[in-house]
């Protein structure tokens, strides 16, 4: 499900670049209905997909194995997903449909909304794929949910990736509506650009997690014995959170639980009603306690100074990257691939770009937040005698969720490596120790290859690296 805040996001990189100034300024003939027939032939090949899956999985001989269900199920997804993303880019840079909207006033003073449009395509697509693997789902893996709650349920999960860009975009128009000009001329400089970046980042880090609750449709936790056990581990921890809240993902039928928010008044913790119903209080206990060691060990501000890194590293970058435009191997290259130059450059700035992002999210951020799961599954070390209890819970997952034992995951271990890994910490506690220590030398290390890449930033842009571009 992480993998689709990953797809928004290099969707909403398509789009932005989709409009660099050297793009070309035309719509191909009939793009419209040749965009109706790539929709319609990726429908077809969703849906496709999906049935000989099933089909795969009902065949008693030589078909998948139920536990190896879920790699397949989630490869088809990923596959459909990069292929919904691929066509995106055609309707972007090939077929420009955003410049049908481009003699529309109302985009022309809120050019968001003409992005939200080109990103709800994209969610179309998504739904498309969400829809088709409906079936499936409902067959194979646990708890019943509705096609239209399936559907509904993932769009929701997805959304809030796309929050922090809305907000910032939407409040950039409104200013652009001011008319006062000292203000904007202040936020067109460096200066002011760095302040309202970092205003906006702590404005979604308090206020982002009460819209993200609503999107989601969480609910307060009602008064019980869950509510109270959770209650009294939070104040043993001396924790604050501004409420304990329910999480009824996919219909409620998963295993799992959450914690969002910076500080004490605007954090919430999430439980699920499978979560609370099928686990037994010792093991709640520990599910608790590893959202406790996420907050008790920093790792949610370390994930905001993480997005506050690849600005950095985008505002570093960008200008050198500009180069490519000027660059004679880009323009031959261009030239063979019969493109025009705009539109090659385009393409390719594009490229750069979401390369840059999923390196940085997938590979390093990824290896960061695996180790920071690891760190939270042995903070239950700190008020557990043992991890019997998180043992049992990864058990469950497994069977409930119908996940299999090594499954691959680019943002937690799998559940075998997380259990081996508590298993050796039993066994030899040194190596809890250890992890935390490497934890602490990966962060600084992080802070200081990000100072550096701020240096050469300023190189690029205020020193002599600035004189070089202009040259």
């Amino acid at each position: 499900m992480f993998s689709n805040f990953i797809y928004f996001l290099v969707a909403l990189i398509l789009y932005s670049t989709s409009e660099f100034p050297a793009a070309e300024r035309q719509t191909p003939d009939n793009a419209a209905i040749t965009a109706l027939f790539l929709a319609s032939l990726f429908a077809a090949v969703c849906h496709f997909t999906f049935k000989h899956l099933e089909k795969r999985a009902l065949d008693s001989v030589g078909g998948i194995r139920l536990q190896n269900l879920d790699i397949h199920m989630e490869k088809s997804l990923s596959r459909l997903s990069i292929l919904a993303l691929v066509l995106f880019a055609f309707d972007l840079y090939i077929l420009r449909l955003n410049l049908l909207l481009d003699n529309i006033s109302i985009f022309k003073i809120f050019p968001t909304l003409e992005a939200i449009i080109f990103l709800a395509i994209f969610l179309l697509y998504l739904v498309v794929i969400w829809y088709s693997a409906w079936d499936i789902h409902n067959r194979y893996f646990t708890g019943y949910t509705s096609k239209k709650e399936f559907v509904i349920s993932n769009i929701s999960f997805s959304l809030p990736a796309l929050l922090p860009w809305f907000l910032l975009s939407f409040t950039a128009d409104i200013i652009e509506l001011i008319p006062f000009e000292q203000p904007k001329g202040f936020l067109a400089t460096p200066l002011g650009e760095i302040f309202y970046v970092l205003s906006f980042m702590i404005a979604v880090a308090c206020f982002g997690p009460f819209l993200i609750k609503k999107i989601w449709g969480c609910t307060s936790l009602e008064p019980g014995f869950v509510r109270f056990r959770i209650e009294n581990l939070c104040h043993s921890a001396k924790l604050q959170y501004a409420d304990i809240l329910k999480w009824e993902l996919f219909g409620g039928s998963m295993i799992t639980a959450g914690v969002m928010g910076l500080w004490g008044k605007f954090r919430y913790i999430l439980v699920t009603p499978a979560m609370i119903s099928r686990l037994e209080p010792d093991e709640i206990d520990a599910v608790i306690v590893h959202e406790i060691g996420h907050i008790q060990h920093r790792h949610i501000h370390f994930y905001l100074l993480f997005f506050a890194g690849y600005i950095a590293c985008i505002y570093s970058l960008f200008d050198p990257v500009i180069l490519i435009y000027y660059s004679e191997p880009v323009i031959r290259l261009i030239s063979l691939l019969g493109l025009s130059h705009e539109t090659g450059v385009t393409i390719i700035l594009s490229l750069i770009l979401i390369m840059v992002f999923l390196l940085y999210f997938r590979y390093i951020f990824g290896f960061f937040m695996r180790n920071f799961e690891r760190q939270a599954d042995i903070h239950v070390y700190n008020y557990m005698p043992d991890a019997s209890a998180l043992v049992r819970t990864f058990y469950k997952i497994a069977g409930v969720n119908r996940q299999s034992w090594d499954k691959p995951n680019w943002h937690h271990y799998s559940i075998k490596e997380r259990v081996d890994f508590l298993t050796l910490c039993e066994l030899n506690p040194a190596h809890i120790r250890k992890h935390h220590k490497k934890v602490k030398i990966m962060m600084q290390l992080y802070i200081v290859i990000i100072i550096l890449v701020c240096g050469v930033g300023y190189y690029f842009n205020f020193g002599e690296g600035k004189e070089q571009i202009n040259r």
